[in-house]
């Protein structure tokens, strides 16, 4: 029954690759203890029941006085051996020989390569489990090449119908180059793609045979040029992939159809993988193993993608190996891989790894099918056939090319359509050009009509400006003079309380904060830099130098205060001994004097009360939310245009008492939470020292003295936003008195911020004992 094409329809072969397992003796000395078992009879291969488990004989290593410490550590690393069972096609074991496993394997392949079907033998596993001896064998025991060789030339000489022609070549895939080992010396050659053999290697040498004895020849001049590297357990391991390929092409003596029938029959050797870190190499062989562990993987990946059946793309060109044998894999061929593994429990898991490899093999299908082309009628019927086919296809392109022409004269035509629209449009552009000229010069007229304008009503102000000025001078006066008399009402007050001088007890603890408050002072009035020789004002000290210096400076006196007190605290225990020794009558009365003295700080007037109170509103952000900003109060009875310059002038001097108070509720506000927020911070200072562990507190000092640095610092900023609100509210108010009229030229600006300057309130800030002084602050002030 024939196909659509002339052909039998019993030519198509569906079948899945054959796998087969070869087992290979132990090699002693480095061999000596089996894992696995091969059982010919039912297919299967398992581990032996004895090597299961933590107990097995092969890990008495004391026993082993002729293997190596390496060989002793690669058993340690399989201690643990886990039950396995695979099942395949065949499984041969020690006893069995290469011929018989041609027979099983090799041998249908042969005998389907002469009725033209594609057939291929691979040699799977890894290093030193006797590849290369099943595929080439010796004089004594032939191996699977050989076999096949002597398998097709006797096929040949049995067929008495067609007539024989055989030709082969030799190649080697050595660090991802393709070498021809017919012809030494060429190397690297490319792939190309044949019409009658599908993937092809170009310029290989095509030998053409006629005796067995011919090909034995040039495979063994092929093996003298092959690359084999001596390794620590192998004296002649093959370095190289190879595949021998013989082409058979047959044409019937006594057929009109003139049938031609050619296939290719490939013989696969692939080099072994291996771990370097198990076996040692007498030369440097680490690139080599690279490339074939890569060519090996992408030959497993090809495998699983295959085996899947679900990826519809096939990574054959990742590897010149994959891309030589794609038709082997998945492909117009048949296929059959042997799998050499060892029992040995040094390679347990290499070969546990092949094992799994044959198993995914099994699941790919191959769809093989009988290569032949006719001649004469059919071939010309063929042709016929793809030549009509070319000539529809060239009218429907010349259809396609008369529709594309008609678009490009449309469009070419739209296009000068486009052009001319443009130019009208770039017409009208320019005409607007011109008028925006027109109406700028217009506009800069207008302009300096409006500055003389303005300088003409300044001129005008310049009285009422002046009588403002007068009136600032006057609360400045006032205020400065009010500062100084609570300055020295404080200073009374304290000093006559009780005898205990706040300022005198924290002189030594603030000694280092003064010295860095006058530098800071010096640095911050000069902080506004020189001019260069070109006039331009250049700052003595940039500003990442001066946050550095502000940082270090900070650092510097929290180390100082926390010695201070560890120093003060060591001599007053050294104090208490010697009054225990010498006079320990009067030992209860000065312990008591001690600590009290210990416990002494400057907000000992505070009730604890007072003090919670204090920090709780702070840590809630509510310390100042209780103090009226704003001056609506006595703005309420002002009406623009309507009063009188003399009540304008009693509202000028309310709002200068009343900006006066609200001042003074800020620092007193200010100063009473900095004192308890420094209570605090002693109490918790103090209280590890008194307890004798101050070298094993020295991070936990550190982290409290930031802390409260930082809270300082928050108490800061919140202080000058409420000071900052009362002075925007108290401008706000002036400016409203004055009608806005001063803010125009600058003046009245220039003057209330010196008022602000004057009061000296923002040095009185600077002042307080507070171990954050930056220089921002200076130069906000």
């Amino acid at each position: 029954m024939r196909g659509p094409n002339g052909r039998n329809r019993d030519n198509y072969k569906d079948e899945m690759i054959r796998v087969c397992i070869r087992m290979r003796p132990l090699l002693a000395p480095y061999e000596d203890e089996e894992v696995w078992n091969a059982d010919d009879k039912a297919g299967a291969i398992s581990t032996l029941s004895h090597a299961v488990g933590h107990n097995a004989s092969y890990l008495d290593v004391s026993s082993m006085s002729s293997a190596s410490l390496r060989e002793r550590d690669l058993r340690r690393r399989y201690s643990e051996i886990t039950s396995q069972n695979f099942k395949f096609d065949n499984v041969f074991s020690q006893e069995i020989n290469t011929q018989k496993i041609y027979h099983t394997v090799g041998r249908p392949i042969t005998q389907s390569v002469l009725d033209g079907y594609n057939g291929t033998i691979f040699m799977y596993g890894q290093t030193t489990s006797g590849k290369t001896f099943t595929m080439l064998g010796s004089p004594e025991s032939p191996g699977v090449l050989p076999c096949a060789i002597r398998d097709v030339f006797q096929g040949i000489k049995r067929d008495t119908e067609n007539d024989y022609s055989v030709w082969i070549s030799y190649l080697e895939i050595y660090n991802e180059q393709i070498n021809d080992l017919l012809s030494p010396g060429t190397s690297n050659l490319k792939i190309k793609e044949d019409p009658k053999y599908g993937v092809m290697v170009a310029e290989a040498k095509k030998q053409q045979v006629w005796t067995f004895d011919q090909v034995i020849i040039l495979m063994n001049y092929g093996e003298e040029h092959r690359i084999y590297r001596e390794t620590s357990i192998h004296e002649h391991s093959s370095r190289s992939h190879t595949i021998f390929k013989v082409y058979i092409e047959s044409i019937p003596k006594n057929d009109e159809a003139q049938r031609i029938r050619y296939s290719c029959l490939n013989l696969v050797d692939l080099a072994g993988s291996e771990r370097l870190s198990e076996y040692d190499s007498k030369t440097d062989t680490v690139g080599e193993t690279g490339h074939i562990n890569k060519s090996l993987f992408i030959l497993a990946n090809v495998i699983n993608k295959l085996a899947e059946g679900k990826s519809s793309h096939i990574p054959y060109r990742d590897s010149k190996l994959t891309r030589i044998l794609s038709q082997a894999l998945g492909g117009n061929s048949l296929a059959a891989i042997i799998c050499t593994v060892s029992p040995a429990a040094m390679n347990y898991y290499q070969t546990l790894s092949t094992l799994r490899f044959a198993t995914r093999a099994k699941s790919v299908h191959n769809k093989a099918k009988i290569n032949e082309i006719y001649e004469e009628n059919e071939l010309t019927e063929q042709f016929k056939g793809e030549i009509n086919r070319l000539k529809q296809q060239l009218s429907q392109y010349r259809e396609e090319m008369a529709t594309k022409d008609q678009a490009v004269h449309e469009m070419r035509k739209g296009l000068l359509e486009y052009k001319q629209e443009a130019g009208t449009l770039n017409n009208e552009l320019n005409s607007i050009r011109n008028l925006y000229e027109s109406e700028r010069q217009k506009s800069q007229v207008m302009e300096m009509e409006l500055s003389r304008t303005i300088e003409n009503s300044a001129l005008q102000n310049t009285d009422l400006t002046d009588k403002y000025q007068r009136m600032l001078d006057r609360l400045q006066d006032e205020k400065s003079s009010k500062q100084i008399l609570q300055r020295e009402l404080e200073q009374n007050r304290v000093m006559g309380a009780g005898g205990y001088n706040p300022v005198g007890a924290n002189r030594d603890t603030n000694f280092l904060e003064n010295l860095l408050f006058y530098i800071d002072s010096i640095v911050a009035t000069s902080a506004e830099g020189h001019e260069d020789e070109q006039g331009n004002p250049e700052p003595y000290v940039d500003d990442e130098t001066l946050k550095i210096w502000s940082n270090e400076t900070q650092k510097l006196n929290s180390t100082y205060k926390i010695e201070l007190l560890t120093l003060q605290n060591r001599y007053r225990d050294s104090l208490r001994e010697l009054c225990r020794t010498y006079i320990p009558q009067f030992d209860k009365e000065i312990s008591l004097f001690l600590s009290t003295t210990n416990s002494h700080n400057p907000l000992q007037t505070y009730s604890n009360v007072n003090v919670q109170h204090l920090l709780n509103l702070f840590n809630s952000g509510k310390i100042f939310s209780d103090i009226q900003t704003d001056f609506s109060a006595i703005l309420s009875d002002y009406h623009q245009g309507t009063t009188r310059p003399q009540t304008k002038n009693i509202l000028v001097v309310q709002l200068k008492n009343h900006n006066d108070i609200m001042v003074s509720q800020l620092e007193e506000r200010f100063e009473s939470t900095r004192m308890a927020l420094e209570y605090s911070f002693r109490e918790q200072v103090t209280k590890p020292l008194d307890n004798n562990h101050d070298n094993d507190h020295t991070v936990s000092l550190t982290n409290l003295t930031l802390e409260h640095h930082q809270k300082l610092k928050q108490l800061r900023g919140q202080y000058e936003s409420m000071r900052k609100e009362v002075e925007q509210n108290y401008f706000d108010a002036v400016k409203l008195l004055g009608d806005g009229e001063h803010d125009q030229q600058g003046n009245f600006n220039h003057h209330h911020h010196d008022l602000i300057d004057g009061t000296g309130q923002y040095e009185s800030l600077q002042t307080r004992d507070s171990p954050l002084k930056e220089f921002k602050g200076f130069d906000e002030r």
